[in-house]
């Protein structure tokens, strides 16, 4: 019983220690964006997004060519939650998001400089930045 105990803690902490390896590199930026079911109605009361809720975070890694997306999005009590390691590529001006599977994105900086648009599912969407921790403003 002991050995099988064992065996299922090595297996349920070895992907959390590969996981955590991933993030081994510092990240240097935090965008996010979260609409919940109140901000998914237009002006005339239709409903824009078919979500309860959605929140995007892109995690930069410290460089600026690579990133983790993670996605979770809720429907009809059904949450879905995807994290994914993707790069930034450059071809002919556009900025692309692209993971190792071949999937991609268009992203842009807004004007000001700050804000991170991403095409999600046909719709550009502004990430807003995260401002870092303040020792002196986020604790008590």
């Amino acid at each position: 019983m002991k050995k099988l105990l064992c065996v299922l803690f090595v297996l349920a902490l070895l992907p959390v220690f590969s996981f955590a390896e991933s993030f081994s590199k510092p990240i240097s930026a935090h965008y996010t964006l979260y609409m919940n079911e109140e901000s998914t109605y237009g002006p005339k009361g239709e409903k824009v997004f078919d979500y309860d809720s959605l929140c995007i975070d892109l995690y930069m890694i410290e460089g600026g060519q690579e990133c983790y997306l993670h996605i979770v999005s809720s429907f009809s009590g059904f949450v879905l939650s995807n994290t994914t390691n993707a790069s930034f590529i450059t071809r002919n001006g556009i900025t692309y998001l692209a993971d190792d599977n071949g999937l991609f994105t268009v992203v842009e900086y807004d004007e000001n400089g700050e804000d991170l648009w991403i095409v999600y599912e046909n719709r550009t969407l502004r990430l807003r930045p995260v401002p870092v921790f303040n020792l002196y403003e986020d604790f008590r």
